[in-house]
């Protein structure tokens, strides 16, 4: 089923209507499907960095004369256009469209955000591991000298000098003798389309770096929700490990930090989960354990 939407005539041979894709999880969810008055057009949607299929992206049509011009949008990418000559008598069209990512600006700091010596980090288009069609990778390395013990804990990431993105980073870390070497996989949905865009990975060692504020943490606890309810409504076995990655990520940001939370924070955390929930009870648990040692 489609959602149509006219939204008028521009003059008697234009007019522009806004489209989605298909509500309904099939492997239709790969296109992006257009309909246009007596016109449809199907749409393959093609992320570049890295390339992969895009499933949320939206777009407008326009129709003069035999000509179609679609304008196609995603969060976190820059919009691109494809023209469709259109032939007597045919109604149905397909093409393909790649979007490319937005100007991104990377920059590898320490805590105190000096940018580290010697350290290098850039948008990777191929990555060692899976990146979604939501994500971008950021990856770089560093020399090891003042940095010999680290873990994902230490890799940090503000997009646009915040925090506050749906799903926190997945770090992998690569032990390369005298460096280390990195991937992240970043939310890209709250990257600026068509704008330039700013990524600051800060590295810490012994736990300098300011926790993330309570309402980062709250919103987290939101999106955790909603993302078991996508879990368990997976399509096919590559959305179902997207969100079983992206839950578990979470799951890991709200017990690292939960302790050092506010009752007030924890307990507004706690309201949005359920009580079923193994990641609930481990958050009770740390909340009566610090309780004890206040």
């Amino acid at each position: 089923m489609f959602r149509v939407r006219f939204i008028g005539f521009l003059a008697a041979f234009l007019f522009i209507g806004l489209i989605c894709s298909a509500t309904d999880k099939s492997s239709e969810d790969r296109f992006l499907q257009i309909i246009s008055g007596e016109y449809r057009f199907r749409l393959q949607v093609i992320g570049m960095s890295p390339i992969a299929e895009i499933q949320n992206a939206t777009a407008s049509i326009s129709i003069h004369k035999n000509e179609a011009s679609i304008e196609v949008s995603a969060p976190g990418y820059n919009s691109n256009y494809r023209s469709i000559e259109l032939k007597e008598g045919v109604y149905y069209y397909e093409s393909v469209i790649y979007l490319p990512d937005p100007t991104i600006f990377t920059f590898l700091r320490d805590h105190t955000m000096k940018q580290i010596e010697d350290g290098i980090v850039f948008v990777e288009f191929e990555p060692s591991y899976t990146c979604w069609y939501d994500e971008i990778c950021v990856a770089g390395g560093f020399f090891k000298e003042g940095f010999e013990n680290l873990s994902a804990n230490d890799f940090h990431v503000h997009i646009n000098q915040t925090h506050d993105y749906a799903w926190p980073p997945r770090v992998f870390i690569f032990d390369c003798e005298s460096h280390w070497r990195f991937e992240i996989m970043v939310d890209r949905t709250t990257m600026k389309s068509n704008k330039s865009n700013k990524i600051d990975i800060i590295i810490t060692r012994n736990g300098e770096h300011n926790q993330p504020q309570g309402k980062y943490l709250q919103n987290m606890a939101a999106a955790y929700g909603a993302g078991l309810e996508k879990l368990n409504t997976a399509a096919d076995e590559a959305d179902f490990l997207r969100w079983q990655e992206r839950l578990a990520a979470t799951a890991s940001e709200l017990t690292r930090n939960f302790a050092g939370l506010s009752p007030e924070i924890q307990n507004e955390i706690l309201a949005q989960l359920s009580d079923e929930w193994p990641l609930t009870r481990d958050l009770k648990s740390i909340a009566n354990f610090a309780s004890l040692h206040n």
